[in-house]
């Protein structure tokens, strides 16, 4: 009998992973006991999984045999209090440090770290009003694996509000943020010209708003609801720093 041959999939085989998956678990007794008709069980895990993936396609710990017979998927350590101090409040503290290894080329694997702490009370003293802040840090050593061969290295704080709207109904949220970013690249000039215009170093300002409903009957594998995100962002301009635009998404969701 052989040994299989473990690769590192990339972005782009993510329906490659997410189909062998979805067939290994296919016949799993607990997520079939939650969906037990076959085409909730598709719907539902599908969007699982393209949330699940994203963090380990990020930090690249997403293993398979190489003719994907077999997938796996995992997620960077961390700490996560979803109930700290027991009022609700998350807290969450995070790091990460590793060298990327690719099968598909002999040049010098890169290294990579990170790391972040979060808190967030979603109800003030019992109150409809929401508080948040984060501060984060990652570093990424160049690599053609993903034909960028410049050291990136960022950094930043966000701090947020919001609070819970009574009209047009009680599944209503706004939120605004305050974002504070600044990106340092390190490499040769021609290559800071050629894929960053020249810039070693830029910072962002930014403020977002985001308005949102969310009626789903569960966080996780939903089967009635919908849910509705309105986010607006502007960065620059009077708030000053060099990262200027805006951005505006509408995202509408609905679960039968």
């Amino acid at each position: 009998m052989s040994t299989p041959k473990i690769v590192q999939p990339s972005i782009v085989d993510l329906n490659k992973v997410k189909g062998v998956l979805t067939l290994g678990f296919s016949s799993d007794a607990l997520l079939r006991w939650v969906f037990p008709d076959a085409s909730s069980y598709l719907k539902s895990f599908d969007i699982w999984m393209e949330e699940f993936s994203k963090i380990s396609f990020e930090n690249n710990i997403v293993y398979s045999e190489e003719n994907f017979y077999g997938s796996a998927l995992w997620h960077p350590p961390g700490v996560e209090f979803d109930n700290f101090r027991g009022k609700g409040q998350k807290l969450n503290i995070g790091a990460s440090t590793g060298t990327n290894f690719s099968v598909y080329t002999s040049q010098e694997p890169s290294k990579y770290r990170s790391l972040n702490v979060s808190f967030q009370d979603p109800m003030i003293n019992d109150s409809p009003y929401l508080v948040g802040a984060s501060l984060f840090y990652s570093f990424r050593g160049s690599s053609t694996n993903y034909y960028f061969p410049i050291d990136f290295t960022v950094g930043g704080a966000v701090a947020s509000f919001g609070r819970r709207l009574e009209w047009p109904d009680d599944f209503f949220r706004v939120m605004w943020s305050a974002k504070y970013m600044q990106k340092e690249y390190e490499g040769s000039q021609e290559d800071i010209d050629n894929y960053i215009g020249g810039l070693q170093k830029t910072r962002g300002i930014s403020f977002a708003q985001v308005l949102s409903r969310d009626s789903r009957n569960r966080a996780e594998f939903p089967t009635n609801g919908s849910t509705f995100i309105l986010e607006n962002t502007y960065s620059g301009g009077f708030l000053g720093g060099n990262e200027n635009f805006q951005k505006h998404m509408l995202t509408l969701d609905w679960f039968t």
